[in-house]
């Protein structure tokens, strides 16, 4: 079987013409550009409810805002991806909480999200989210202009739909965002990748955070994140991951930090307890915005398909992302210094959360020695631009 490393740079592409359907524009073929941004005060953007996907998003979220540069962005997303969209310099001007579970669950809890949403008297919703239940949500609140892809059966839902073509299925999902975006009327830009940036005062955080722990603010680190939510199709083996951790530890006399929410503790343990250098693992200690900025200060993040690549990768962080079930193509990480090992055996991409045969080839055929060898390339490469 052979093995693929695959380094990303994203190249000028010709843009996409999704058609749409529905309404005026989907009649005439033309896109949203109709809307003249001085009737366009207020806008609702709802979120993918995965965090990669929200990172994904972020250059749509930031093209619709530079369409209707007068207008309020309000965000709605699910509380554990609210914070991408935050920051001094994000796009969005405030960020809903959708509180399901919670307070917006079950039917009375979307009754009461509509409410308030109408008492809001948005102007235009823009549903990056898929599900029939958003364009429900959007109608209800009584927007008067609702944009999204024609899925789930909810085109009737939509004032304009967007047709979900197959070039768009294959693309990379920051495409697949952009193309509602594009639905406006926003331009296209030549290399669209997501860019996280950081507020002074978070990276102070990041430092007090560092110091906590015991570790020397101003001395690089490698980052590991051995987590990935979706499923075990997805997870390279934890003990491969401490393997790595002492060989790039020792080649970079670098310390190793490792991270994952709460649900990845018991893999984050396992790498620890199986590195033979320096680690400290905040896994499960830290929130979201809070990993950002301590990831940031990092000199190489190892991880593998999951919204800490993507979160890292957006950061500007030299990634290296082990992929399993899932495409690169697709999903992969973009950025200046990114990088991804796989080795597909035959039934890859399957995009399933656990391996239907039992067997996991795909993640077992990557082996240490070369996610090390790309690692330190990487490394290296990215030191040399920065000179």
């Amino acid at each position: 079987m052979d093995l693929c490393i695959i380094m990303i740079f994203r190249g000028p592409e010709e843009p996409f013409s999704p058609l749409l359907t529905g309404g005026t524009a989907g009649e005439t073929g033309r896109p949203l550009s109709m809307f003249e941004s001085s009737r366009i005060d207020s806008i609702l953007v709802r979120a993918p409810n995965w965090i990669g996907d929200a990172v994904m998003s972020l250059p749509a979220v930031g093209a619709i805002g530079g369409l209707f540069p007068g207008a309020a962005l309000a965000v709605l997303a699910k509380p554990w991806v609210r914070d991408v969209y935050g920051g001094d310099d994000a796009a969005a001007t405030e960020v809903l909480t959708y509180e399901a579970p919670g307070r917006h669950g079950g039917a009375g809890g979307l009754v009461r999200l509509a409410a308030e949403l109408r008492a809001r008297r948005f102007d235009l919703a823009v549903l990056l989210q898929n599900a029939f239940e958003a364009a429900l949500i959007a109608a209800a609140a009584g927007i008067p202009q609702r944009v999204g892809f024609d899925v789930q059966l909810r085109g009737p839902l939509l004032t304009t739909p967007v047709r979900l073509t197959r070039e768009l299925l294959d693309g990379h999902h920051v495409d697949y965002y952009m193309a509602v975006a594009e639905a406006l009327g926003a331009a296209r830009p030549e290399r669209p990748r997501p860019v996280i940036r950081l507020g002074a005062d978070e990276l102070d955080r990041a430092d007090r955070i560092l110091s906590r722990e015991g570790i020397d603010a101003s001395v690089p680190f490698v980052a590991m994140a051995p987590g990935a939510s979706y499923g075990p199709a997805k997870r390279w083996h934890p003990l491969r991951f401490a393997r790595a951790a002492t060989a790039l530890g020792r080649s970079l006399g670098a310390p190793v930090v490792v991270f994952g929410g709460p649900g990845d503790m018991d893999t984050a343990r396992k790498v620890e307890e199986g590195t033979g250098t320096t680690v400290f693992n905040l896994a499960g200690r830290l929130q979201l915005r809070e990993f950002m900025a301590v990831a940031a200060r990092s000199a190489l993040f190892l991880t593998n398909d999951s919204g800490p690549m993507h979160i890292a990768a957006a950061l500007g962080v030299p990634t290296v992302a082990v992929f399993g079930s899932t495409d690169p193509k697709r999903t992969g990480p973009l950025g200046a210094h990114t990088a991804v090992v796989s080795s597909p055996p035959p039934c890859s991409p399957c995009f399933e959360r656990t391996c239907r045969y039992g067997h996991y080839d795909c993640l077992d055929a990557v082996s240490t020695e070369s996610v090390v060898e790309a690692a330190l390339g990487l490394a290296e490469r990215a030191a040399g631009r920065r000179r």
